[in-house]
């Protein structure tokens, strides 16, 4: 297995690998500057992204209802009233889990959904 090893200097992200088999270390040094994570989108941006990737609100309310109460009426009225939406929040977690989403994938989503 290839040991792999994440280091970011300023705007330079380098992944350093150390490959079991020959012992050899070797540095990639990734031109990109590291992409941030927004900590909140819209609800039009967070949704529109859902919808992009196959997620829609309906199916995001049938989760919702498998709460019990009344965590089930919070998150339903959290969902439907939201303004924005805050990766932080617990929602954010069910909805991945509820859909094989993980946590770097729900950050592709608001990292997507903030470009809108």
């Amino acid at each position: 297995m290839t040991t792999r090893y994440k280091q970011t200097i300023g705007n330079t992200t380098q992944i350093n690998e150390v490959k079991p088999t020959t012992g050899t270390f070797e540095t990639i040094t990734l031109l990109e500057p590291p992409v941030e994570v927004p900590s909140t989108v819209t609800a039009i941006q967070f949704l529109a992204q859902l919808s992009f990737e196959g997620i829609t609100q309906s199916q995001i309310i049938a989760v919702i209802d498998t709460l019990s109460e009344p965590n089930k009426t919070l998150a339903r009225v959290s969902f439907l009233r939201a303004g924005t939406f805050d990766r932080s929040n617990a929602l954010m977690s069910l909805v991945g889990q509820a859909f094989g989403k993980s946590e770097l994938e729900m950050d592709e989503i608001f990292i997507k959904a903030n470009k809108l």
